[in-house]
């Protein structure tokens, strides 16, 4: 999945559901990102990193926004995506 296609397809769900984008800042897999949807792994760029991406436990908040630690002491910024009201 290229760059364009990972936040198209989630700008499109931003709202369907808890969306969250999270992004590896520091550690092993730094700069790699992926998409959770409910909880659930969807979407992880790039294709590599998907193995470090299954062992990241999401907070039970999924409207937490803001730094969570992960695997081997990696840092994610989790940012979720939330439609805004019309």
């Amino acid at each position: 999945m290229d760059r364009r296609e990972f936040y198209r397809t989630a700008s499109s769900r931003a709202g369907a559901g808890d969306t969250v984008i999270a992004a590896c800042v520091e550690g092993t897999r730094q700069g790699s990102k992926a998409r959770y949807e409910d909880g659930v792994l969807l979407a992880v760029m790039p294709q590599p990193a998907e193995e470090f991406w299954q062992q990241v436990a999401l907070p039970e908040d999924r409207g937490f926004r803001g730094l969570w630690k992960g695997p081997d002491g990696a840092e994610i910024f989790l940012e979720p995506l939330i439609s805004e009201p019309r």
